[in-house]
């Protein structure tokens, strides 16, 4: 797209040079209005072109751009017989405009599948190995992350996050051991519902209280 803006600068320079008479004025008035029009709607686009990009780059995911040049050849046709008119700028406005929609929409489509497959590959079953005050950390982390993977508007910023954040949680856990599978066992049993106490052994607390789970249970006196 940057040849359309290259174009519509170029336009915008001649219409500067038109007579200083009244009907220059006013063609030049109109061209200038219809230039920055157009160099508002290439700026979006190329906002979500570098997006797009930037989301390959981090994700290895192919930049969905499509024909980002939709528009152009219209506008040059127009403006190799002279000014074009108001009705081929609004056409090659709307075509860009256009375009910016269907990015934003892939833009947004791939990065939700992409950030949502991170984070069903962390090994949060480790969570339980990690001391009290990291697991705290490492949940609050990991919202930020579910918050950011299920936005409605990706940005630049909000990619580049998720991606150093994820990959730091996910070599954080993988720097300790896995959960035993009676740890795992009791805390899906105590997750799936209410447990009475007298289901619970002293082992067991002595389990969840070995690796700090003990501070993430509640009890709840039945009829109190």
């Amino acid at each position: 797209m940057t040849s359309v803006l290259d174009k519509a600068l170029r336009l915008q320079g001649e219409a500067r040079r038109l007579d200083a008479s009244s009907q220059g004025e006013g063609q030049a008035r109109r061209v200038a209005g219809r230039v920055d029009e157009l160099s508002v709607a290439i700026g979006d686009l190329a906002e979500q072109i570098t997006l797009a990009r930037l989301i390959h780059e981090r994700t290895g995911v192919p930049a969905p751009l499509g024909d980002v040049d939709a528009g152009r050849e219209n506008l040059a046709r127009r403006a190799g017989s002279g000014l074009p008119s108001d009705q081929a700028f609004n056409a090659a406005r709307r075509k860009v405009e256009e375009t910016t929609r269907r990015l934003t929409g892939e833009n947004l489509r791939v990065w939700r599948e992409w950030a949502a497959q991170q984070l069903a590959t962390l090994d949060t079953n480790r969570l339980p190995m990690l001391p009290v005050d990291r697991q705290k950390a490492i949940r609050t982390t990991h919202q930020k992350l579910v918050r950011r993977a299920e936005t409605a508007k990706v940005s630049a910023a909000e990619v580049t996050l998720f991606v150093s954040e994820c990959e730091g949680l996910r070599e954080e856990l993988a720097s300790v051991p896995a959960a035993s599978a009676e740890l795992l066992a009791l805390m899906e049993r105590l997750s799936a519902g209410d447990v009475p106490l007298s289901q619970v052994t002293d082992e067991e607390i002595e389990l969840l209280r070995s690796r700090h789970q003990d501070e993430t249970i509640m009890l709840r006196r039945v009829g109190a």
